[in-house]
Formats: structure tokens, C-alpha cells, sequence
């Protein structure tokens, strides 16, 4: 279980960073795109403003992905 979880912990930092660094470095920006952080804008919520539809789309399904990855994981576990 410290495995997986650790797992987790570092992707969602690495991607975290990946979209911070994109954002202000014009090399990294493509691969920022990568990051589901890219697709949701706190700051912009609090000013008022919805998220696009597109990015909540795009949201949905890193989460429908992600789900399926599981399903079909857990499905193969050896018990």
C-alpha cells in the first residue's frame, strides 16, 4: 500500500509542477497540456468566472480513463 501510495503522491506532485513550470516557460508549455492541473483554474472560479466546457470535458475524462485503468486492474489482481 506505501508503494502505491507513494506512486500517486509523486505523479500528482510531478504533474503539479509540470503545470507550474509551463506556465511561465515557454518550452515546457506543450507538455503542460499533459497535467489534468492545466485544466483547472482555481483563481478563476473565485473571480467569477466559469470553467470552460472544454476543460470540464477534458476533466472528465482523465477521470473516466482513470476509472477504467483501475477496473481493469483490479479485475486482474491475483487473490
Amino acid at each position: 500500500r506505501v508503494s502505491a501510495a507513494a506512486l500517486c503522491g509523486l505523479l500528482g506532485f510531478a504533474t503539479f509542477v509540470l503545470d507550474y513550470v509551463g506556465r511561465f516557460w515557454d518550452a515546457i508549455k506543450g507538455l503542460s497540456l499533459l497535467s489534468p492541473f492545466h485544466y483547472f483554474s482555481p483563481f478563476a472560479l473565485i473571480g467569477g468566472q466559469p470553467l470552460p466546457l472544454t476543460d470540464v470535458a477534458v476533466l472528465v475524462a482523465i477521470a473516466a480513463a482513470g476509472s477504467v485503468v483501475a477496473h481493469v486492474a483490479y479485475a486482474r489482481r491475483d487473490l
